[in-house]
């Protein structure tokens, strides 16, 4: 910006067209220089939707492996429950099946999805004869606008799922540690009866 300043400036031992050439090169540098600024930050903005997708993928991944050990706790607990009437079998299959519902949506949610990366090294061969690096910014601009505005559906139906999952698995271990508690408390009112 300050060489388009001083540039502007006009002496009197230069011609008009030298300062004319002068302001529009400058100005075409601006412009490359913004359409850098814009590629850099299109860039970065993609790469932060992919992450998202990478660290729901882990997530995932974490709760689906900690949920599982879940079922075998749950019969387990069945197990000790001294009734084993059908009140008792539906109040504890509650919990399971709200886990194994959690477990789905979490196993949706790690499904492989199509996510567009952008720029591709299919368009490189193309790109590298272009004589101004502003085109191959604008171009990187608009694939990375398209890969992110693609990646947006993808993005909300993983995300939904695995909001739903983990509601899933967090009302189905409550309801079972209400269970397992409400089981001791009338455990031991009926011995102190």
């Amino acid at each position: 910006m300050s060489n388009f300043v001083l540039n502007r400036k006009f002496r009197a031992s230069k011609s008009p067209t030298f300062h004319i050439l002068t302001v529009v090169g400058n100005n075409l540098k601006m412009e490359n220089r913004n359409s850098e600024i814009l590629a850099k930050k299109s860039r970065e903005l993609l790469n932060d939707q992919i992450k998202s997708v990478d660290s729901n993928n882990s997530k995932a991944g974490t709760f689906v492996s900690i949920s599982s050990l879940f079922i075998p706790l749950a019969f387990g607990l069945f197990k000790n429950y001294d009734n084993y009437n059908t009140t008792g079998i539906i109040i504890f299959s509650i919990p399971i099946i709200l886990n194994l519902v959690g477990l789905y949506f979490l196993v949706q949610s790690l499904f492989p999805k199509k996510i567009y990366h952008g720029m591709n090294f299919n368009e490189f061969d193309k790109l590298i004869n272009k004589d101004d690096s502003r085109d191959i910014y604008d171009f990187e601009i608009g694939a990375n606008r398209d890969s992110f505005n693609d990646n947006i559906e993808t993005v909300k139906v993983q995300n939904r799922n695995l909001k739903y999952g983990l509601t899933f698995i967090y009302v189905s271990a409550i309801s079972l540690t209400l269970i397992f508690f409400v089981n001791i408390l009338i455990k031991n009112c009926t011995c102190n009866a």
